[in-house]
């Protein structure tokens, strides 16, 4: 029982920290930001910052996995694996955390999550795998490059233009592109 409460307590904590860095994201570029003014926003001790996380990267990195291992999931979890379907439920996703990624790119700390998004999209777009049979693994590997590659830079253009096109319309634009 001991272990539970402790478990608890450390992720209340965690979730402290990190709520507490993204509100100083808001204010702050990512290089302004001190584990001092984290710690104080967050009300804890450096020593229980430092028992959670040995930086300031590591709070972005952690709450970055979570949110890329989410749309992960949610593209694992689709019964029409179609790249329609995938791609419409890709923008629909980053729309509903519109407000993290002008966060993430105002502050100047987006490369922070570049490296676990391309890992991730790479695992995930192998659905697409049975609907390719004609490409062998190598040729497979460079279509999901091409893909992540497209998604984040539309991803990126899109929020430039304050993500005034629906999903439904990116979708079917890269639909038509691919196709």
């Amino acid at each position: 029982m001991e272990n539970v409460n402790q478990n608890k307590t450390a992720l209340k904590y965690k979730e402290w920290i990190i709520n507490a860095f993204m509100e100083l994201l808001k204010e702050y570029k990512y290089s302004e930001i001190t584990i001092k003014q984290i710690t104080l926003q967050a009300d804890v001790s450096r020593q229980t910052f430092y028992r959670h996380y040995k930086s300031k990267d590591e709070i972005i990195q952690e709450y970055s996995n979570k949110v890329c291992d989410e749309i992960s999931e949610k593209l694992l979890s689709l019964e029409d694996k179609s790249i329609y379907q995938i791609t419409l439920t890709y923008f629909t996703f980053w729309k509903s955390y519109s407000d993290l990624l002008y966060l993430v790119k105002s502050s100047g700390c987006e490369h922070l999550l570049v490296e676990h998004y391309n890992e991730i999209m790479l695992k995930t777009l192998d659905i697409l795998r049975p609907s390719m049979p004609q490409y062998n693994d190598e040729e497979f590997a460079l279509i999901k490059a091409f893909l992540i590659g497209g998604f984040y830079n539309v991803k990126s253009s899109w929020m430039e233009n304050n993500l005034h096109t629906s999903p439904e319309a990116l979708a079917k634009l890269i639909c038509s592109i691919i196709s």
